[in-house]
């Protein structure tokens, strides 16, 4: 209704409406230079059109322009150029907001005045410097120049007192940045990721308000940063920092923190005890120290290639402990072992003792979990050969849900065309009388470059059958489980299940034995 009623103000001119939407009316104003003051806002997807080469006028007529939006898909290319050594960019001094991706000028136009700026969004530009001297940038809030290759300086900050996001990601050509940035006391985010030539940031609490800092793949930062206490979320993954400083354990906002790749780091860092996501896989860390039950808060803990694992807190609710070959021992837990949210990973942990297995298996696996292991165990009473079974059921004792616990033993040598699965997802299909109900696991990444499963491993996870209407069956409950490619082949169903069992209501008791014969098999499932 809104678009209806501005192409009301003029039906013939667009250059005469207050805002233009319309790809192909945008291009014709542009082309033909017909903008006119009427003119507050363009938001233009350029994947919509063909290719504009933009004059000197393009935007001369619009010195009401508050609103310039030039957006494309992300894997497109720009299809807005500049005539050979044009700076083509709208003058006027009411511009609020400047988003122009791909933007093909390598520098802001001299006589451009960004005062009243409150957002600048200028990402995979082709910029190499915004503004000469120290620009009037009061009214900024926001800069994303991320993916900007070419983008070597900054310009001096000190007037943009209210900026609070700053976004440099990718811009691998900028070296330094500007003193002024450790001065901006209300900003809050700053994405610096993959700067691959910035130099070490200075080792000083500046930043008071910051919440937010990634220096991730900033291969030149050596230290800990140091710039503020009241991050919440830090991300320094591959670098080359070799030591955590002390004064950490006191930052009392931090709550994520990602440290993969460091290979420098060998000591578990002492975290301050609001952490609630530790992210520390691919470090020099064999062993995480007793105290860590002392981070009550702590959610989710990755860190592979441990050696040992001691008793964790009773807050964890995720834990990958991938690859870690010297692990067999797991520590017991005072936490309640019918936990509904635990996640566990133990992908190609191959060591793990039996009493270790048994403990994820029948005391831990309440959310879901994955370990080696090439059958079913005793426990799920329900079990076949193959990726489906079928169980008999007395409807008339079934009222309310169906809790069970379901597990698949899963082969990594799936393949088809000759082209491995680089991801996948495992779905249990459960049919009642005349509807069926789907559960996933969340998609497990198998590439070669990313942890593939090195043997056969057991998927196991927790969940309930709603019985009402036409879920409750009449005599049997079919259980489907599916293997999905995700990446390679999004709707194909691979075979690699080899086996399936579901375990009904509570836990039974059973021992755990990965080479044993199975027992115990309810012959009147499928494929058994």
């Amino acid at each position: 209704m809104g678009r209806e009623i501005v192409r009301r103000q003029s039906v013939h001119e667009p250059g005469k409406r207050q805002f233009l939407i319309d790809a192909q009316e945008i291009y014709d104003v542009l082309a033909d230079e017909t903008g006119t003051g009427s003119v507050l806002g363009i938001s233009f997807n350029m994947s919509e059109t063909s290719e504009l080469y933009l004059g000197e006028g393009a935007f001369s007529g619009m010195h009401n322009l508050q609103i310039l939006r030039f957006y494309k898909q992300w894997s497109d290319k720009a299809r807005l150029h500049l005539l050979e050594g044009l700076d083509c960019l709208p003058l006027p001094r009411k511009l609020k907001l400047l988003h122009w991706e791909a933007c093909p000028m390598k520098h802001m136009p001299f006589r451009f005045r960004p005062e009243c700026l409150i957002e600048i969004n200028m990402k995979e530009s082709k910029l190499r410097k915004l503004w000469e001297g120290v620009p009037m940038l009061r009214s900024l809030k926001k800069m994303d120049l991320s993916y900007s290759i070419s983008l070597d300086e900054l310009p001096d900050l000190s007037e943009a007192i209210f900026l609070n996001h700053l976004d440099l990601r990718n811009c691998e050509s900028l070296v330094r940045l500007p003193s002024s940035i450790w001065k901006l006391g209300w900003l809050k985010f700053l994405h610096l990721h993959y700067c691959i030539n910035l130099e070490p940031l200075p080792a000083n609490n500046a930043l008071s308000s910051l919440s937010y800092l990634s220096i991730g793949e900033c291969s030149k930062i050596v230290d800990f940063p140091e710039i503020s206490s009241s991050i919440e979320r830090l991300d320094v993954s591959f670098t080359a920092i070799a030591a955590v400083p002390p004064s950490v354990e006191n930052w009392d906002c931090l709550r994520k923190v990602e440290m993969i790749g460091c290979e420098n780091i060998t000591e578990f860092p002492r975290f301050s005890y609001t952490v609630t996501k530790l992210h520390l896989q691919s470090t020099g860390i064999k062993e995480i120290p007793p105290w860590i039950s002392d981070l009550y808060e702590l959610k989710v803990l990755d860190c592979r290639e441990l050696e040992s694992l001691p008793e964790l807190p009773d807050s964890l609710s995720e834990l990958y402990a991938d690859n870690c070959v010297s692990l067999e021992r797991l520590s017991q837990s005072s936490r309640s072992p019918h936990d509904p949210k635990l996640i566990l990973s133990f992908i190609n942990c191959s060591n793990l003792d039996e009493e270790a297995c048994e403990l994820v298996i029948k005391q831990w696996a309440c959310g879901y979990a994955v370990l080696p292991g090439s059958e079913v165990p005793y426990c799920f009473s329900h079990r076949a050969n193959g990726s489906s079974l079928i169980i008999h059921l007395n409807p008339g004792n079934l009222y309310g849900s169906l809790r069970f616990k379901a597990c698949v033993v899963h082969s990594p040598g799936d393949e088809l065309d000759d082209v491995p699965f680089r991801s996948f997802q495992i779905s249990c299909y459960v049919r009642g009388r005349h509807s069926t109900t789907v559960y996933k696991w969340p998609e497990i990444d198998v590439d070669k470059s990313n942890d593939p499963l090195l043997e056969d491993h057991l998927f196991i996870f927790n969940s309930y059958f709603t019985l009402d209407g036409d879920n409750i069956p009449e005599s049997e409950m079919l259980f489907d489980f599916r293997c999905l490619g995700m990446k390679v082949y999004p709707d194909t169903v691979s075979s690699n299940i080899l086996e399936c069992g579901v375990q009904l209501l509570e836990p039974c008791s059973c021992k755990y034995d990965r080479h044993s014969s199975p027992r115990g098999i309810d012959y009147s499932s499928q494929g058994r």
